[in-house]
């Protein structure tokens, strides 16, 4: 993915850097509204660049999803950066390997580690020893994503950890 985004940034940068040199010549040739033309012209260009610019972006920040996973509980057994950042705006994104022990639908546990892109305003909702919802791969369990799917409706924790409202119990 920053393969693409570099082989895109570099290919706007070109069409725009090519732009701007033609720009007084188209100008000139076009007549009497030829500034107005190749101006227009070149502002859409760069307004596409950065609008395909945010698109791939977007991409990246999209979480991963296994369409036929198997929704599982897992534990944060360790949380870290894997160096990888991104800016858009005042948001601010990191990629974080999150290594978890996964317990499956059979009873059996295994470890797995997630590599996600996480908003910073999102990074303290995993803290190492939380319960957290994943979804599996039954073909290949090391395959693992973060889920808003419930494993059971039984279950004593939603995605965020915390209990539901009907199990509490009430004071005094």
């Amino acid at each position: 993915m920053v393969k693409k985004f570099l082989l895109y940034f570099i290919a706007g940068f070109i069409g725009i850097g090519v732009a701007s040199f033609f720009l007084p010549l188209a100008a000139y040739s076009l007549g009497k509204y030829g500034l107005i033309i190749s101006v227009t012209l070149f502002i859409i260009l760069v307004l596409g660049f950065v609008y395909m610019m945010s698109k791939v972006a977007g991409k990246r920040l999209k979480p991963p999803d296994l369409p036929n996973g198997i929704p599982a509980l897992a534990t944060i057994t360790n949380f870290q950066q894997s160096g990888i950042n991104l800016k858009m705006g005042t948001y601010q994104y990191y990629e974080m390997l999150i290594d978890v022990n996964v317990h499956g639908t059979d009873g059996t546990i295994w470890p797995a580690r997630i590599k996600q892109m996480i908003a910073l305003a999102q990074l303290n909702m995993y803290p190492i020893g939380a319960t957290i919802t994943v979804k599996y791969d039954p073909n290949n369990k090391a395959k693992v994503v973060l889920s808003n799917e419930m494993p059971n409706s039984n279950a004593a924790f939603n995605s965020t950890g915390f209990g539901n409202i009907d199990q509490l119990e009430p004071i005094g």
